[in-house]
C-alpha cells in the first residue's frame, strides 16, 4: 500500500495464501485426526474445482503479478498493474467460497489465540522502555480480543453454511450463546478493555508494585522478576487450557461444513471477470 492509498485486499488470492499458511503453520492441529482429514479433503476438493474454472488460472496469475510488482516504478510507469477487475465465481461456487474462506479465517484465528502462549512466555524488551507489567497487560488484551474475533468468525462461517443449504438452517444464535457462556469471562474482559479501561487484576497490580520498588535493592529486583515469571506462567496455562476448549468449537464447525456443504461438486457455469466495486 503506497502513501495515500486505501486498502485493496484481494480476497480470491487470499484463498490460496490462507490455505498454504494454515496448512503449514497452524492448521486446526487440536482437532481429531479424522475430522481434520475430512475438512481438509473437502477444502482440497473445492480448490480442485475452482482450478478447473475457465479464466481462473489467468486471473490468479495476474493478481499475483500485481501483489509482487504493485510498487515497482517500471510496472507503474508502463501501466502493467491492473487492479480494476475481480473474478466472479458462479453463484453456487461463490457461496461455497464464502464457507471455505470463513473456515480458514476461523482456523487462523484459533491458531493466533494459541500463539498467545509464546507472547506470554517471552519478554523481548530488556533495556527498552517497556515494563514487564505493561508487556503482560498488552498480551492479555490481545488474548481477550481473540475470543471476540473467533466468535465473529464462527458466526460468519455458520451464516455462510446457511446460505449454501437454504431453505434449511443451522441455529446460529443458539451456538453463539453456547460460545458466549463458555468464554464469558474472556469476552467480558475484552468488552471492558474496548469500552472502559485497560485490563488489570490483582496479580498484575502486584507485579506493577513490585516493578516500582525493584530499583531499591537487588533483593527486590529478584523478587520482581520472580513475580513476573509466576504471573506469566499462570497465563500460559490459561491459554493452553482455553485453546483446547476452543478446538472443540472448531471441530463442531468443521463437522457442520462437511455434513452440510458438498464442496467437491463440479461447477457447470463458467466463471467471469468483472469490474471491482472500487475500480
Amino acid at each position: 500500500m503506497r502513501n495515500g492509498e486505501a486498502f485493496a485486499p484481494c480476497e480470491k488470492l487470499e484463498l490460496l495464501s490462507q490455505i498454504a499458511l494454515v496448512a503449514i503453520f497452524h492448521y486446526p492441529y487440536g482437532m481429531a485426526t479424522e475430522d481434520k482429514e475430512r475438512i481438509w479433503d473437502a477444502i482440497r476438493d473445492f480448490v480442485h474445482e475452482i482450478e478447473s474454472l475457465p479464466g481462473w488460472t489467468e486471473w490468479r496469475r495476474g493478481k499475483m503479478d500485481h501483489v509482487l510488482s504493485c510498487d515497482d516504478p517500471w510496472w507503474l510507469k508502463e501501466g502493467k498493474v491492473e487492479i480494476a477487475t475481480e473474478f466472479m465465481f458462479p453463484a453456487d461456487i461463490e457461496k461455497k467460497h464464502a464457507v471455505v474462506m470463513g473456515f480458514l479465517r476461523l482456523a487462523d484465528s484459533v491458531g493466533a489465540l494459541k500463539e498467545c502462549e509464546f507472547y506470554f512466555r517471552r519478554y523481548p524488551f530488556k533495556n527498552l522502555p517497556v515494563q514487564r507489567y505493561r508487556h503482560l497487560v498488552n498480551v492479555c488484551e490481545m488474548y481477550f480480543n481473540r475470543f471476540y474475533e473467533i466468535r465473529e468468525r464462527i458466526k460468519a462461517v455458520l451464516n455462510a453454511i446457511n446460505a449454501v443449504i437454504a431453505p434449511q438452517k443451522l441455529d446460529v444464535g443458539k451456538f453463539i450463546k453456547t460460545f458466549d457462556s463458555v468464554f464469558d469471562q474472556e469476552i467480558r474482559a475484552r468488552h471492558g478493555v474496548h469500552h472502559r479501561e485497560r485490563f488489570d487484576d490483582v496479580a498484575l497490580n502486584r507485579l506493577f508494585l513490585a516493578e516500582i520498588m525493584e530499583n531499591k535493592s537487588e533483593r527486590l529486583e529478584k523478587s520482581s522478576l520472580a513475580e513476573y515469571r509466576r504471573v506469566a506462567s499462570e497465563w500460559v496455562k490459561r491459554v493452553r487450557s482455553r485453546g483446547k476448549l476452543m478446538d472443540e468449537f472448531l471441530e463442531v464447525v468443521a463437522k457442520a461444513i462437511v455434513e452440510n456443504c458438498d464442496l467437491g461438486s463440479k461447477a457447470k457455469v463458467e466463471g467471469q471477470v468483472r469490474a471491482s466495486p472500487n475500480g
